[in-house]
């Protein structure tokens, strides 16, 4: 079970070694198209929620084109179609503000604007305070006295390698501020192969290698002809509505027109908003899919992907055929006997209990063991399957239905004027006063679109009263659909036309009523929080790799299989460092079997320890470790460069449903998946050293990351025995972002000489209750963990809302010790805060 409000909506020891493991411890829709996660703010990290990209309420007033703040309905959402000049007319407004503010070419402002997404206040935040970086990081650059173009005497092109002298003595040139200079030849070449083959416009860098100035809109004007200099503004226009929280272009084909929307990702979790473009064609602008009321995007992305995929054939399967209880490979009976053998492994097996055979004596035919331990699983796990598969087809037959009468209702268009044409000339009814007709026939279909969704949203619905509720109002809304339906089927004839016209308009009425009854008490439902949802199981996770070998891969590894409900696979880039990991881990068992297994003999131990061993695959071809995996848990050094190479190539490799996690636990979860095109099924998965003792484990959300993965790793978490907290994509999640700056706090008391480590320890342990003071942790982590964390931050964050730039300053007392090779426990002959191994 899901609250609504979840909804949507350690090591930190590093590896100098280049290995993977971290040794410290419908309608109109494109199926085409690129899936826009709902979720997902602005993609500059720093973006956020709250913060609305288009929140200058007089953006669009200056044009005309206010937004009502009246709904009439708690459903309804305020919403405004705009045009192509619309929207041009709206960035010259926002681009000649930040230009007079900040004194800067219009070109340069629209730079700035479309590095920051449009989002204008976040931008002047942060100009006001980082003028220079900003500039920086947006590629503008200050340099009146370099000019663009200019015909030189003596110049040699460095791409070409054409001189002045062999253009007849002068050659144009171009260049931005930053002075690399090229013949406009070349230029035009490269300014046009970006626009034309790689469809870009908003980050065109300068030629030159390493450089990170942007060509701008002046530049480019000059450098294409004008057919292309026409796509480029289009494609900047498309970028301007790409990058805007509240626009949205209209889906349907052939529509050049965008609908601005102010509703934010957050308020998706409660919010069902359908627009309807100037064009007619009504959409939800969440999602971009045809219009879903009543239920939410998160609910109906998860339907539409379990409808799509073949999730249910393997239900089937699961719940027809039985799995070898040793090598899981699939088996289906073709015979009576009970006795099953395994053709690839030659298991013998009950195929009743699915117990061993050999406990089952002569009852060949009858197994009388039902409820002997070892099969129990299967039977229910099979019983599980059957009646999910049952379930699933209640709700998917009447929505397949709907949709299906949708279209049919469609036709009746066709019949429906044939009928008004009739009225018209067998009655003294005008052309107006039949329309009542097509009105009847436009609230049946989308009485019908309505309905279809419900049965998405109840087959999500947690059982209780509240889902009650709203399938009676379902029930009393599909009544009356059935009733309006039936009466425009009716034939016509001259006599009963009054009567027909009472009776459609009446049910006409009473239908839109019903629809309307249902919809805003689910709307009212999501504000008052009424609404559980049950998205457990949605994933089914089998398989699992764990990428690094080294104390917290092989520790996620082992408590993964001695859980005894995966299969796992333990994968890194040589042998010796999955050999490491599996001494590791077989150290770690011989503990755990020694003290919990103390009344147990050696040779049973021993047993259990090689079990659990050997039940972990380990391979180093990362395409065989998750060519069929349901889950991938990277556990590899803290470097952002290497894991995101790892993820880029495992996204490649690995089924196009498996969902990618890392364990890392201080770098940007969202820039890592950035490396992957499946960014709504990518999370923070980060364990504690030691893994197998530790029962946290912080499971963390981006922007993007969707409820179905997000449920799916609590659901690991949660299986491993751990306790699982959520929290979002920021520097150091919770628990390191609380500890880092606790222990560099201590250190600086010490160095302004308020008290000595022994003090602060025995302060905050006798007076605050902590198991360590800050010092003797420091010196468990390592010294050089600390200072790595801490300058990760300063470079990355520091400064920020999520990281105050004096949580992180630097250590004099700190820095000297990481120089003198005082790292703490793991330099026991130096030593850290305190001395070790004294003699």
């Amino acid at each position: 079970m899901v609250d609504a409000d979840d909804l949507i909506y350690d090591d930190y020891a590093e590896d100098s070694q280049d290995e993977y493991s971290d040794v410290g411890d419908a309608d109109y829709v494109d199926p085409g198209a690129d899936e826009v996660d709902y979720m997902n703010a602005a993609s500059d990290p720093d973006d956020d929620d709250e913060i609305d990209i288009m929140s200058d309420d007089d953006m669009f007033v200056d044009q005309g084109l206010s937004v009502s703040d009246v709904r009439k309905k708690p459903y309804e959402v305020d919403f405004k179609s705009l045009s192509i000049a619309m929207l041009e007319a709206a960035q010259k407004v926002q681009v000649e503000h930040i230009a007079g503010m900040f004194v800067v070419p219009p070109a340069d402002a629209a730079v700035l604007l479309r590095h920051y997404h449009w989002n204008k206040e976040r931008l002047i935040e942060r100009y006001m305070d980082l003028p220079e970086q900003v500039k920086y990081e947006a590629g503008v650059l200050d340099n009146p006295d370099c000019p663009r173009l200019l015909t030189l005497s003596h110049f040699t092109c460095e791409v070409c390698y054409l001189s002045a002298e062999d253009c007849g003595g002068s050659m144009d040139t171009v260049s931005l501020a930053c002075g690399h200079r090229y013949c406009i030849d070349c230029y035009s070449h490269y300014a046009q192969q970006k626009v034309r083959e790689e469809g870009e416009s908003r980050r065109i860098e300068c030629m030159n290698e390493g450089c990170k100035l942007i060509v701008d809109e002046d530049t480019m004007s000059k450098l294409l002809p004008p057919g292309l200099m026409e796509r480029y503004r289009i494609l900047l226009d498309r970028t301007y509505v790409d990058d805007n929280n509240t626009l949205r272009w209209c889906p349907a084909p052939d529509c050049e027109m965008a609908v601005e929307c102010h509703v934010t990702p957050k308020q998706l979790r409660t919010t069902v908003p359908s627009v309807r473009c100037d064009c007619s064609h009504w959409f939800c602008f969440g999602c971009g899919l045809a219009a879903h009321q009543p239920v939410i995007c998160a609910i109906v992305k998860l339907w539409l992907k379990k409808c799509e995929d073949d999730s249910e054939t393997a239900n089937w399967i699961s719940a027809n055929t039985k799995e070898c209880p040793k090598c899981n490979s699939t088996i289906e009976k073709n015979g009576g006997c009970n006795h099953m053998t395994c053709r690839k492994c030659r298991y013998e097996f009950c195929w009743i209990c699915s117990g061993p055979w050999s406990e089952h004596g002569n009852n060949w035919y009858q197994c009388n063991r039902y409820d002997e331990k070892a099969g129990s699983d299967a039977r229910d796990s099979q019983a599980k399957s059957r009646a999910s598969l049952e379930r699933y087809l209640h709700y998917f037959n009447r929505f397949a239905n709907h949709e299906q009468s949708a279209r049919l209702d469609r036709d009746l268009y066709r019949r429906i004027e044939k009928k008004m044409d009739e009225m018209q000339v067998t009655s003294d009814l005008t052309w107006i006063e039949v329309q009542f007709l097509r009105k009847a026939a436009d609230t049946l279909t989308e009485c019908r679109m309505t309905l279809k969704w419900t049965y998405c949203m109840v087959y999500y619905l947690q059982r209780n009263n509240m889902t009650e509720l709203f399938e009676d109002n379902q029930r009393d809304l599909e009544r009356a659909v059935e009733e309006l339906s039936g009466q425009l089927e009716m034939p016509i004839e001259r006599e009963t036309i009054p009567a027909l016209r009472q009776k459609v308009t009446d049910l006409t009425v009473y239908v839109q009523k019903r629809r309307e009854i249902l919809l805003t008490d689910t709307a009212n439902g999501y504000q008052e929080d009424r609404w559980q949802w049950n998205l457990r199981a949605e994933k089914d996770v089998k398989n699992v790799t764990v990428f690094g070998a080294g104390l917290m891969g092989a520790g996620i590894a082992q408590v993964l299989s001695d859980v005894g409900k995966y299969n796992v696979t333990l994968s890194d880039v040589t042998d010796k460092a999955l050999q490491n990991g599996q001494a590791i881990i077989t150290k770690s068992l011989q503990r755990i079997a020694k003290k919990k297994m103390a009344d147990k003999s050696a040779e049973e131990q021993e047993q259990f320890v090689k079990g659990v061993v050997d039940s972990i695959k380990v391979t180093t071809d990362p395409a065989e470790a998750v060519e069929s995996t349901d889950l991938v848990i990277e556990a590899i050094i803290e470097n952002l460069k290497i894991k995101k190479e790892l993820f880029g190539l495992l996204d490649s490799k690995a089924p196009k449903d498996a969902v990618f996690a890392s364990n890392t636990s201080s770098l940007n979860i969202a820039e890592i998946a950035e490396a992957t095109s499946r960014r709504s099924q990518f999370g923070g998965f980060h364990a504690f050293n030691p893994v197998p003792q530790m029962k946290l484990i912080e499971i963390v959300r981006t922007k993007e990351t969707s409820d179905e993965t997000w449920q799916t790793l609590m659901d690991v978490a949660k299986k491993m025995g751990k306790v699982p907290v959520t929290c979002i994509d920021s520097p150091g999640f919770i628990v390191n972002r609380l500890l880092v700056p606790y222990q560099l706090e201590a250190i600086r008391l010490v160095e302004r000489g308020v008290a000595s480590p022994e003090d602060v320890d025995t302060a905050m342990k006798l007076g605050a209750g902590y198991p360590m003071g800050p010092f003797e942790l420091a010196d468990l982590v390592g010294l050089d963990t600390l200072e790595h964390i801490a300058q990760g931050w300063r470079e990355s964050c520091a400064g920020t809302e999520h990281m105050p730039e004096a949580y992180v300053q630097e250590s004099p007392m700190l820095t000297n010790l990481i120089k003198e090779g005082k790292l703490g426990r793991k330099t026991a002959d130096k030593g850290g805060f305190y001395q070790y191994n004294k003699k």
